[in-house]
């Protein structure tokens, strides 16, 4: 696979449309078997499996911090500080937390397909397909 030099305005809308995706999936984990999106359930389930497969495939710490960070149901109340002194066992700088943030999310984001809007990754990904996000 060829390698890719993400600027930090990249990253971070790689970031930012990765947290939408997460955002989503604690959503549907909440509705999943509720009565009221019956029509939406099996959609719901394939959405989450599929962000779980793809975490699944993360090496450990990488898997450990997006599951704490962007999955678990109180991510909402977690910070990335939180995440670098407390949550990380043993507890590592912020630079390295932020390294392996963005290396995690990368990979999740070419795992599960989602057009990112960086015309090269996108091309890498899927080639003249549309992404999962795509317009």
């Amino acid at each position: 696979m060829k390698t890719v030099e993400l600027s930090a305005d990249e990253r971070k809308r790689i970031r930012k449309v990765l947290e939408q995706e997460f955002e989503s999936y604690r959503l549907y984990q909440l509705l999943i078997g509720s009565e009221g999106y019956i029509d939406q359930q099996p959609y719901m389930k394939a959405f989450c499996e599929g962000i779980d497969q793809a975490v699944s495939r993360l090496p450990a710490r990488e898997k450990h911090l997006i599951m704490e960070r962007y999955l678990n149901n109180e991510s909402d109340y977690i910070t990335d500080i939180d995440m670098y002194t407390c949550r990380m066992n043993p507890s590592i700088s912020a630079r390295t937390y932020g390294l392996y943030r963005d290396r995690a999310i990368f990979k999740l984001a070419m795992y599960l397909k989602i057009n990112i809007g960086i015309k090269g990754v996108d091309h890498m990904v899927y080639g003249d397909r549309q992404g999962r996000c795509g317009e």
